[in-house]
């Protein structure tokens, strides 16, 4: 049975319909439970076959056990109240109302909806191609929408086209207010079920870090504001310091989780922190935009103060965010090009950095009392200890053996082999047993340098390890022993460390990051990263800052022409709802006149094939009109007159005296020929 809704719109526009409704699913797939999906295709085919009279509507009984059975799905699936759970609920609710809908109305509700569901992809992804995914199936929408207010059948690259030209239309009016409209900070924030996206944590064990390396996923990216580091690929860029251990791995003391931390807040009068820190009068600055998180740690450089609202400096002399990162942030700071960190020590922070394991490791301890024995100075032990990893062959590696409780004994003395994290954690603790205050350091290495637009791309393939020692006068001093195990990993990145094993990004193969050696292909994608870049900084990361520093220069630029600017802004403030008037008006004259023209058209094609015949209907429509109305009195020839009285009053109404009329006789006439259109098909 066919609703109203299937018998007042043509077979084109109801395809376009469910071909709308598909395309604002489909985007959120990846995020979508199985079972989901598979009822969202169900319901687009019920759709259908109830649009081609095969099937009858659902049941109010079947529908009332689908929405219930869909709630309970919803709950077993997430099992807590998300904004990622209320997203799959719209979803559900959407397809529900697919089977339902009977009239015109609850067909454009439902397109409606479609720019919402749409619109939902945001919440999750803010990238460039995220927006050209949406503006893409805004087209599609907005054209099925322009389908059914057709009386005829188009086809779909007309369709297509009057789409795009209406969303560029709205491009002018929509840059006017993105630049100009006041921006307002978010009165709240929501968590969007991403987790620790960054992958790095508050606690390690060996091997956490070569699994993390095995993902290309963005971090963030930074820019040196005056100028570039001499090496930009060896910049050690510091999230969490890991000063406990259980003798296997490593975490954050209990009293310095970052979620509650004692911080040195950014406009704070207390500096209890920063007055530990010796710093030099020359830094390089430089700015971060930082994606998503869901963590309180910023990535910051050696050095690196708090310089706007909201950022503070830890104890352990690494940046964090007053609350958890939800969107992607900007953020700027600095490094001094030389620095001095906590040159005394207090007892109770020698206590902790002295901190040793109950799960004793006595392989260890002996190989640090040995080279103690062997070294006068706290740095003479630290060099020796690097020694015995060149002088026993260590490999750096991405697929290091697994290790028991008594890992350092292990790693040191049997396997041999690990990555950054094992290296790290060892030299820490064979630090610790000399005496000598140390802790491991996580963070990012180095990135990709685009030279040509001055930016560096770290992804998770940079996560790092690195160990910081504390010697007396010289305060804490970072020592890598990755560097003397495989310096290529500090030099040249991770891609070259392992391109013996070839195991760079192995479970990622289509990976662009993996065929860096194809010119072209690397070319391409440091393109997109490019505009991924600029559209993070100059679309995403317009806020309430920059839109303030936008105004700062163009007042410093124009003086006083702004005011005449803004002047002119006012003024079109206030013309522009009369010139709106007019133009809709005049729409509405534009409309009237081709709504009649375009019902005789439909009817006239009507007479000539049969309703659903698309395929030649089409080809009437490349047709003349006087060709038309021939054909039309070869089909009924005892109507010659009155076919040739219409073909005339039609080339009045569209080509002659008659076309220069006002609305309300338009539409006088095209009824009237309408009329008679259908008293000859009575005939």
């Amino acid at each position: 049975m066919k609703s109203t809704l299937d018998m007042s719109l043509h077979l084109s526009a109801l395809r376009w319909m469910l071909f709308a409704q598909f395309a604002s699913i489909s985007i959120h797939l990846p995020r979508m439970p199985w079972w989901l999906t598979a009822f969202m295709l169900v319901c687009i085919v019920w759709r259908w076959q109830i649009i081609v009279g095969r099937w009858r509507f659902p049941s109010a009984l079947l529908k009332t056990g689908l929405a219930v059975g869909g709630m309970v799905g919803i709950v077993v699936s997430f099992q807590k109240v998300s904004v990622e759970a209320a997203v799959n609920f719209l979803i559900l609710a959407y397809g529900l109302k697919l089977i339902e809908l009977h009239t015109r109305r609850d067909a454009y509700i439902s397109l409606f909806l479609s720019f919402l569901v749409s619109a939902l992809f945001f919440l999750f992804y803010t990238e460039i191609i995220a927006a050209s995914v949406v503006l893409a199936n805004a087209v599609i929408i907005t054209a099925a929408l322009i389908a059914m207010h057709s009386r005829i059948t188009q086809r779909a690259s007309v369709l297509l086209k009057q789409s795009v030209l209406y969303w560029l239309s709205a491009v002018p009016l929509m840059v006017i207010f993105f630049v100009f409209f006041p921006r307002m900070s978010p009165f709240w924030s929501i968590d969007v079920n991403q987790g620790a996206v960054t992958g790095i944590s508050d606690k390690i064990s060996p091997g956490d870090i070569a699994k993390l390396s095995q993902s290309d996923k963005l971090v963030f990216r930074a820019r040196f504001l005056d100028g570039v580091p001499a090496s930009p690929s060896s910049l050690y860029w510091r999230a969490i310091v890991l000063d406990n251990t259980d003798g296997r791995g490593w975490k954050a003391h209990s009293n310095a989780n970052y979620a509650g931390a004692i911080v040195d807040w950014y406009g704070d009068q207390s500096s209890a922190w920063q007055v530990l820190l010796k710093r030099s009068e020359e830094t390089l600055p430089y700015e971060v935009i930082l994606e998503p998180t869901n963590q309180f740690w910023l990535f910051s450089l050696d050095g690196s103060l708090p310089e706007q609202p909201h950022v503070g400096l830890t104890q352990d002399f690494t940046l964090k965010y007053d609350k958890p990162i939800r969107q992607t942030l900007r953020y700027q700071s600095s490094m001094p090009t030389a620095l001095t960190r906590e040159p005394e020590l207090f007892q109770w922070r020698l206590r902790r950095e002295l901190q040793l394991p109950d799960n004793h490791n006595p392989k260890t301890e002996a190989l640090a009392l040995q080279i103690k024995s062997s070294s006068e100075t706290p740095q003479q032990f630290i060099d020796n200890a690097l020694k015995y990893f060149i002088k026993n062959d260590f490999v750096y590696t991405l697929k290091p053996p697994t290790l028991g409780e008594k890992a350092n004994d292990e790693f040191l003395f049997d396997t041999q082999r690990g990555f950054c994290a094992h290296y790290a954690g060892a030299l820490a603790l064979m630090a610790r047993y000399a005496g000598i205050p140390a802790r491991v350091v996580v963070g990012y290495l180095g990135g990709e340098w685009n030279e040509q637009a001055g930016y560096l791309t770290v992804r998770q393939y940079d996560a790092h390890a690195w160990t910081e020692v504390w010697i007396s006068g010289r305060g804490w001093v970072n020592v890598d022993p990755t560097s003397v195990v495989a310096p290529e990993r500090i030099q040249q990145g991770l891609q070259e460390a392992v391109s013996e094993e070839n195991t760079f990004l192995e479970d990622s193969f289509f990976s662009p990051h993996r065929y860096k050696a194809v010119e072209w292909l690397n070319d391409m994608r440091q393109t997109m990263d490019y505009l991924s870049y600029q559209w993070s900084l100059n679309v995403v990361g317009y806020d309430v800052q920059k839109q303030s520093s936008f105004w700062a220069d163009l007042l410093k630029t124009w003086g006083s022409h702004v005011w005449l600017m803004v002047g002119l802004l006012i003024a079109s403030a206030i013309a522009g709802p009369l010139v709106l008037w007019l133009l809709a008006r005049q729409f509405r004259h534009f409309t009237v006149r081709r709504s009649g023209k375009l019902r005789f058209e439909q009817q006239l094609l009507c007479l000539l094939t049969d309703d659903d015949n698309e395929p030649e209907q089409q080809a009437l429509l490349k047709l003349s009109p006087r060709k038309l109305f021939d054909m039309l009195k070869s089909n009924y020839p005892e109507e010659k007159a009155l076919v040739d009285w219409l073909s005339q009053r039609y080339e009045a109404l569209t080509y002659g005296d008659l076309a220069a009329g006002n609305t309300e006789e338009h539409k006088k006439h095209w009824l009237f020929m309408l009329k008679r259109l259908k008293q000859l098909k009575a005939n």
